[in-house]
């Protein structure tokens, strides 16, 4: 199913990219730090196919979306969501990946009628979990120009079990991305924000929650603890992905993909 025409949202500071497809409940896909969102492809596929309004977006600095921002943390990105549901209905679900998963939680506690559900994929939620890509990224950017290459080659090594087919174009894409205007900044400035707003929010998370580790999730460490924990402070509920590293939805979007539409149905 293809993707519709991309749009913008515009923001003090810029503008940020999305693109629809679907009708129904919008559920909006938001990739992690450093990278794009076509990450979110397959997601996207079937929950257009299965009646629901798929909206995948770029953060603030990455992807289409403008680099000239003056912030890249854990709040503006939370604002920019809110903005988004805003724009698709009102109301919505979020995918959120990795860093990004902590301006969902932010967003859903800040506007819990907003926000339908959350879906948080290898999320990122207290300052004690340091992983490997926080120390290549801020490797990679004493290295400029070679630093976008570094954490091209780092992102592909995070898919320890079943690589998409279309890793290779997507690594591509993402190089191509960080080459933009400010966009290299905005991808270190992310990912080495503090996750500390989100950890005080998480007490005030009322939504339903899912949340989606990979069993060999080098940047969760303990990944099935990390999930665990995560899903234990939000009341929610775990899935953990057999062989799948950071990135589960787009290793294994078989075993994810449905799991995550049954969640989502229960809140149409």
């Amino acid at each position: 199913m293809s993707a519709g025409p991309t749009r913008h949202l515009d923001r003090e500071g810029g503008r940020i990219a999305y693109d629809v497809r679907g009708e129904g409940l919008p559920v909006i896909l938001v990739p992690g730090a450093g990278d794009v969102r076509s990450h979110h492809t397959a997601l996207a596929d079937l929950l257009a196919a299965r009646g629901f309004c798929a909206v995948r977006a770029d953060l603030r600095g990455h992807g289409d979306s403008d680099g000239s921002f003056a912030t890249y943390d854990l709040p503006s990105v939370a604002h920019d969501l809110l903005a988004l549901v805003d724009v698709v209905g009102g109301r919505a679900a979020l995918v959120a990946q990795g860093v990004a998963a902590g301006a969902a939680v932010l967003a859903a506690a800040e506007h819990s009628g907003q926000v339908a559900g959350l879906v948080l994929v290898s999320p990122r939620l207290r300052p004690a979990r340091v992983g490997l890509a926080d120390r290549t990224l801020g490797a990679a950017a004493q290295w400029r120009p070679w630093g976008p290459a570094l954490w091209v080659s780092y992102y592909r090594s995070l898919y320890p079990g079943r690589p998409p087919d279309h890793l290779k174009e997507h690594s591509r894409d993402i190089r191509l991305a960080l080459g933009r205007p400010g966009h290299w900044h905005a991808a270190v400035a992310l990912t080495h924000t503090s996750v500390g707003p989100a950890a005080a929010a998480m007490a005030h998370v009322s939504t339903r929650v899912l949340v989606v580790v990979g069993a060999r999730d080098r940047e969760l460490r303990d990944a099935a603890a990390e999930g665990t924990w995560a899903a234990q402070a939000l009341r929610g509920r775990r899935q953990v992905v057999a062989n799948a590293g950071h990135y589960p939805s787009a290793e294994y979007p078989e075993v994810v993909g449905p799991e995550v539409v049954r969640f989502l149905s229960k809140l149409r």
